[in-house]
């Protein structure tokens, strides 16, 4: 397995550990420290896409991981 397919299984692993319906929102719901640290942690990851797709040269691509990666960490704060 690459390293993409790595952080989706974390990522996935992560999302749906919690809540019966495996929906995130179980008893660390919006707001809560796992769920600031999930937050947290998907603003990495994209910060990451950012930087790869930006070394590409995929301009518009970066700037619009760049608007989600501000959003990401909007809402941690």
């Amino acid at each position: 397995m690459g390293d993409a397919g790595r952080h989706r299984t974390t990522l996935a692993a992560g999302l749906a550990a919690d809540g019966p319906a495996g929906d995130g929102l179980g008893t660390d719901g919006p707001g809560t420290p796992v769920a600031t640290t999930r937050m947290a942690y998907m603003a990495d990851l994209l910060l990451e896409l950012q930087d790869m797709a930006a070394k590409e040269g995929h301009a518009t691509l970066a700037g619009l991981l760049s608007l989600a990666h501000s959003e990401a960490l909007n809402k941690i704060r």
